[in-house]
């Protein structure tokens, strides 16, 4: 596995004194424990909805384009920060900014700013 320089710092840190299986453990753990309490927040809440295919672009509605996703992934699609929203959702990646460029967005801050 390659690192860059900070990566590898930070990790050796966290490490200390104890070896890199049993740390690799505890990551696990905590990533296992994190996904559990999604799926259960996820179960707790009402789901809402998000078309992967924009309707004001290619007027059609597809029931399989459309997702049902917990608040905080609603929010994050239609503040167009899923990068292959046109995917399943468990391939979506995340965005650290909104493509302007992409119709889709524009659509969405038109709709945002309409909604205000």
């Amino acid at each position: 596995m390659k690192l860059d320089k900070q990566t590898a710092e930070k990790l050796n840190k966290l490490k200390g004194e104890t070896n890199w299986n049993d740390l690799m453990e505890k990551f696990i753990e905590v990533c296992e424990i994190e996904e559990q309490r999604f799926v259960v927040e996820f179960e707790t809440e009402k789901p809402q909805s998000v078309r992967t295919n924009s309707f004001a672009l290619k007027h059609e509605h597809d029931p399989d384009k459309i997702k049902y996703l917990c608040e905080q992934h609603h929010a994050l699609a239609h503040h167009g920060l899923i990068e292959n929203e046109e995917q399943y959702p468990k391939a979506w990646l995340t965005r650290r900014q909104k493509d302007v460029c992409d119709f889709r967005n524009v659509i969405n801050m038109k709709v945002a700013e309409f909604r205000r």
